[in-house]
């Protein structure tokens, strides 16, 4: 084992983590072939231990959880790996969650170990003896359906295909069948999601023409969770995108050992050549839809704003009106205000209005309570409307007060020292 190799091994071993589960058993899919006699016997999918024997195709199901953890014995995996003779650098790949798909060679001889990996599901595979022998480890979820879901596809596709069993390609065009056919349900639903979409805003090639109900009839609520599908959407295009570069790849590939072989391998030449064509138009479509999503996204962004500008605009009409009852209340206070002044002046009982000596002896107590009080209530409002202003005024002055009081203890202690040194003199 090269250095490369060994280090990406030893990565793999110290970061990968696994959890068994907990039925402890791992799902076996075993085509058995007859390569003399040319037929296959049926294909099964069944329970069994994490030792399986090797026929034409075993195909062993690890899944994995969303944090990484492959959910299967550690010795048990390695086991796996040992007697499906696989490159340790494709686990290295499979920890790291690389995408594509490639050929590594010479960790054991001439065995060629693959590796490919889509959104659907990890592939790692070698073929001994015209034995094909691999790992398949299928995705949580790709957006369409869940990992159960996603082997029943895979084991379905590789059942239609089973009398290919003895070519190390089988899985690899089982990939690019299932591939295209995830491109194209991503697709159809980018389709729908977009029209939905544009049905709302009223902006596009597939929504009402009357804009400006549009504008008006979409609350901005809604705007908000369109605006989550569609950037959900162009998410999911750009995905696309990446499985047909990968598609692409896959059917440019020659199939190996096809010299010699049966009469089927020209039918799968010629479904490579239709994919090819099937992708191409494929990227012509989502360039087209990504268009749409990003027109979309400007449109929802705009129509946000204008109903941001209309709460505006609303707000300050609501500010205008409270402004104007403001203004009512306080014309009616300097109406009413000089006259109950007075009213309450003229009642005060310390005020002798029908003496020559209008002003009572007790009539301080009235100045006693009132300045008082008065001066509290503004330093109370100035500090509630202004605390910072005023924490800093006393800070300021109580600073400036310490800083006289130094300098005047700092002086008298001087002149102390000065007359001491005079009488010693």
């Amino acid at each position: 084992m090269d250095n490369l190799r060994k280090q990406g091994y030893d990565e793999f071993l110290r970061e990968q983590r696994f959890d068994p589960p907990s039925h402890g058993l791992v799902t076996l899919l075993r085509l058995r072939g007859d390569e003399e006699a040319g037929s296959q016997s049926p294909p099964e999918i069944k329970q069994t231990d994490d030792n399986p024997l090797v026929t034409r195709l075993d195909l062993v199901r690890v899944d994995r959880q969303p944090d990484g953890h492959l959910l299967i014995q550690k010795e048990a995996f390695l086991r796996l790996v040992y007697a499906f003779q696989l490159d340790p650098e494709a686990l290295y790949m499979l920890r790291r969650e690389s995408y594509g798909f490639a050929r590594l060679h010479g960790a054991h001889g001439d065995t060629t170990t693959y590796y490919l990996a889509t959104i659907s599901a990890v592939l790692i595979w070698s073929q001994v003896e015209r034995s094909t022998r691999g790992i398949i480890v299928p995705r949580i979820a790709d957006s369409l359906c869940d990992r159960d879901q996603i082997f029943t596809h895979y084991a379905a596709t590789i059942c239609a295909h089973a009398r290919f069993v003895r070519h190390p390609w089988l899985l690899r065009h089982v990939a690019v069948v299932e591939t295209a056919s995830w491109i194209d349900r991503t697709y159809e639903n980018a389709l729908h999601s977009l029209r939905r979409a544009e049905s709302s805003t009223g902006h596009g090639c597939w929504g009402s023409w009357d804009r400006a109900t549009a504008e008006t009839t979409t609350p901005a609520e809604n705007l908000a969770e369109i605006s989550k599908s569609v950037g959900f959407t162009a998410a999911a295009l750009a995905n696309v995108v990446r499985h047909i570069k990968i598609v692409n790849q896959l059917v440019a590939l020659p199939l190996e050992d096809d010299k010699g072989a049966d009469d089927g391998v020209d039918d799968v030449l010629r479904a490579h050549a239709f994919v090819r064509e099937q992708m191409a138009a494929r990227a012509t479509d989502t360039d087209y839809l990504q268009e749409r999503a990003r027109t979309q996204l400007q449109v929802i962004f705009n129509l946000i704003n204008h109903h941001e500008a209309s709460t505006s605009r609303q707000i300050a009409a609501a500010a205008k009106e409270d402004s104007a009852s403001m203004r009512v209340l306080a014309l009616m206070t300097v109406v009413f205000l000089p006259g109950t002044f007075f009213a309450a002046l003229f009642s005060v009982p310390t005020l002798r209005w029908s003496e020559d000596s209008v002003m009572g002896p007790r009539f301080w107590v009235y100045w006693a309570f009132t300045l008082p009080c008065t001066l509290s209530l503004v330093l109370v409002i100035y500090g509630l409307s202004g605390g910072g202003r005023c924490r800093s005024w006393i800070s300021s002055s109580w600073a400036r007060l310490r800083v006289k009081l130094v300098t005047s203890k700092g002086r008298k202690m001087a002149e102390v020292v000065d007359k001491e040194s005079i009488g010693k003199a």
